[in-house]
């Protein structure tokens, strides 16, 4: 099987709704992956583009946890207190940098495509191969955009370990996808 250099054919175009929150796509949206596959999210889709919230709440776990193991004594000092500084300087950077990840217009082509494809879940066998499937999508479509290594390592992390909630939810919602 030949391998393809992931890629989107047409750019994002879309148009804001009422809600201030929510953005109708005008064109589809056409992606090809590695393999070949063509993806279309199709116009009249509506999404709300990149939302990154976990990851502060992410942060924060992390930075708790190393601040906890720098105070805990049942290590041995040298281990515990790297690796708690380790931890509470990573929690910390992934507060700082959440604000501006979801001010980046390179997500916004992915984080459609990654919304169209949580809109698709199903349930029961192979649910969880479908939605680390999506999260891989959006992580390709990410560089295909040219985002930074670092931080399509760290978005795909998030929705992988955090995503489950609008994995299920966004599959159940009626209405998400709206063709007029």
């Amino acid at each position: 099987m030949p391998v393809m250099n992931p890629r989107f054919l047409s750019k994002l175009e879309c148009t804001p709704l009422a809600d201030d929150v929510n953005w109708r796509l005008t064109r589809d949206l056409r992606f090809i992956d590695e393999r070949g596959d063509l993806h279309v999210v199709h116009a009249g889709f509506v999404t709300d583009f990149a939302s990154i919230p976990d990851l502060d709440r992410l942060g924060v776990v992390i930075a708790v946890i190393g601040w906890v193991l720098c105070v805990f004594h049942g290590w041995p000092s040298a281990w515990r207190d790297a690796l708690g500084l380790m931890l509470l300087a990573f929690g910390i950077f992934m507060i700082w940098i959440c604000p501006d990840l979801n001010r980046d217009d390179q997500l916004d082509a992915p984080a459609v495509l990654h919304d169209e494809g949580y809109g698709r879940a199903r349930y029961g066998k192979g649910a969880l191969l479908m939605k680390f499937y999506w999260d891989w999508l959006l992580f390709l479509a990410m560089r295909a955009n040219k985002e930074p290594l670092w931080k399509c390592w760290l978005i795909w992390a998030n929705v992988a370990a955090f995503g489950w909630f609008a994995w299920y939810s966004k599959g159940k919602r009626k209405g998400h996808h709206r063709h007029d």
